[in-house]
């Protein structure tokens, strides 16, 4: 085992190209000033945008709630930071002078938990000792999540390019960059069908006007909240795009994958979810037109996520607490994948 990343910033979702030597990775180890003193270590991640120092002193204001206070609280207007807003009850919006940010508008729900979307990834393509041989692309804004076609001649992945989060195709070195969706939402984690003609990715699809205001200020502050995603399903140019469940299934969908089948999709929902929450999360399969649902792991209080099969479909890996002391504590497992 070996590290291929520099130990700079941070990096995220790597993926082999059809040599099996080159690798695909995001990283923002390019736009990071290094301390000499402190070298190369974590000192150099990003910051978690709620644990900034500028979350720590811009001020939001709640409004007036309709909601009834706890114990010792008057229904008035109160102060917050950002860092303490998106775990707070109530309805907050931003009075802070600070140019640099917008007004927010935070309650509770699912924002006490969001992921960051840091705008100084890129892609970079790197060889089996870590150098790097292209960078594929370069902006100020995200770029990540990348995977390479089964085909070998494509590169799916998530940009803000547009000012939002979606999917884009470009060539294996980085040319002919191709916008595949633009509904307002995050639109990430894709992968494409064994076959090379379809994906499937994890959306969200906020429509009530308070959603859309909650998902649009959360984004200008680098912020998704991924607690409400469906699954969706669409040929490799964009068309014929849709839902996977018609109906919607719920709650957080993470992680889907095409089987070999070019049919079949697992995945990882919390839509059953019995009490454990967040670390409830089980592998399922369906059929991509929304029938034969069926429960794969059987972990009620463990995580079980981000499942992939090997090339022949005979073997399946993915990531899970289970056995850990720690819910944090993820490791990565490999079974037998037999239909």
């Amino acid at each position: 085992m070996g590290k291929i990343s520099t130990g700079i910033g941070s990096c995220t979702c790597s993926f082999f190209y059809p040599n099996n030597k080159d690798i695909l990775y995001a990283g923002n180890f390019h736009k990071k000033k290094m301390n000499a003193m402190k070298g190369t270590n974590d000192d150099s991640c990003p910051v978690r945008k709620c644990q900034s120092p500028q979350a720590k002193v811009d001020h939001v204001e709640s409004r007036k709630s309709k909601k009834k206070l706890p114990r010792g609280m008057t229904n008035v207007k109160m102060d917050y930071t950002l860092k303490n807003s998106v775990s707070s009850p109530w309805l907050f919006q931003r009075t802070s002078s600070v140019e640099s940010l917008s007004s927010i508008s935070l309650y509770r729900g699912n924002t006490s938990y969001t992921w960051d979307i840091f705008p100084t990834y890129d892609i970079f393509k790197v060889n089996e000792y870590g150098n790097i041989i292209a960078q594929l692309t370069n902006n100020n804004v995200y770029d990540a999540e990348a995977v390479i076609s089964p085909d070998g001649t494509k590169i799916l992945f998530t940009s803000m390019e547009n000012g939002d989060l979606d999917l884009y195709l470009m060539d294996l070195d980085g040319p002919n960059k191709k916008q595949i969706t633009n509904t307002l939402g995050y639109d990430g984690g894709g992968f494409l069908s064994s076959d090379s003609k379809k994906i499937v990715f994890r959306a969200s699809r906020p429509k009530r006007e308070e959603e859309i205001q909650k998902y649009r200020d959360l984004l200008h502050y680098n912020l998704v909240s991924p607690t409400e995603m469906e699954l969706y399903v669409a040929n490799v140019d964009g068309t014929e795009m849709r839902p996977v469940f018609k109906d919607g299934l719920g709650r957080a969908n993470w992680a889907p994958y095409y089987l070999s089948d070019n049919k079949q999709i697992i995945f990882s929902p919390n839509f059953d979810s019995t009490g454990y929450d967040y670390n409830s999360f089980d592998l399922y399969i369906v059929d991509e037109d929304d029938t034969n649902l069926k429960k794969i792991t059987h972990d009620e209080k463990y995580f079980d996520s981000f499942p992939m099969f090997s090339l022949r479909g005979n073997k399946i890996v993915w990531a899970s607490s289970r056995g850990s002391k720690k819910p944090t504590d993820i490791n990565i497992f490999i079974a037998d994948w037999v239909d």
